[in-house]
């Protein structure tokens, strides 16, 4: 055979390997998606829109990451009953005071992730932190966290909105509160 017979078959078969390679790589991607898509539920869409999706990706795994270091913890069932009991308080605080009730509330979720292990230090990094494990619990965290920031700085927020934001606490306290003794792809990292 010519060389030049040799030069298009190596060409071809270079571009077979190629294509081959590249079908494989786009095929992984999408099942990462898929699979990141499915263990954040509305969290991966809130993450691709604020970053595209290369980048909205790549933060939801670094969050996994960060997460998978943290030692989370099931509450005890003592704790639970406690804590069942001062939401019980709490919410009965509402119709004499919307907003003593709804700052208690905010206190009893940060204790809540103060016992299960998550760090309360960086007030921003909770929702990510908590989008790992609790993907629908974080949109109530967000919700709550938005009207009791704009009502303990404005009195434009009215009970209603006092209201809304005790129910979408109401929602994480349920998830933290109540989440398994066992936290899924986690059992490892249990401790107590």
């Amino acid at each position: 055979m010519d060389t030049w017979v040799w030069v298009i078959v190596g060409i071809v078969a270079a571009a077979v390997v190629v294509s081959l390679a590249f079908g494989a790589w786009a095929a992984d991607r999408r099942r990462r998606s898929v699979e990141l898509r499915s263990e954040f539920g509305p969290e991966y869409g809130r993450a691709v829109e604020a970053r595209e999706q290369k980048g909205g990706e790549d933060e939801l795994r670094a969050r996994k990451n960060r997460v998978r270091r943290l030692v989370l913890r099931p509450l005890g069932e003592d704790d639970r009953r406690r804590l069942n009991a001062e939401w019980r308080n709490t919410e009965a605080k509402f119709i004499d005071s919307p907003n003593e009730a709804v700052r208690g509330a905010d206190a009893l979720v940060e204790e809540v992730l103060r016992l299960r292990g998550f760090p309360s230090a960086d007030f921003d990094q909770q929702p990510a932190d908590i989008s790992v494990d609790h993907p629908f619990a974080v949109e109530h965290f967000r919700a709550a966290r938005q009207v009791w920031r704009n009502g303990d700085r404005s009195p434009e927020v009215d009970t209603e909105g006092l209201r809304q934001a005790m129910r979408h606490y109401h929602l994480v306290l349920a998830e933290l509160v109540s989440a398994s003794t066992e936290i899924p792809g986690r059992r490892e990292r249990m401790t107590g």
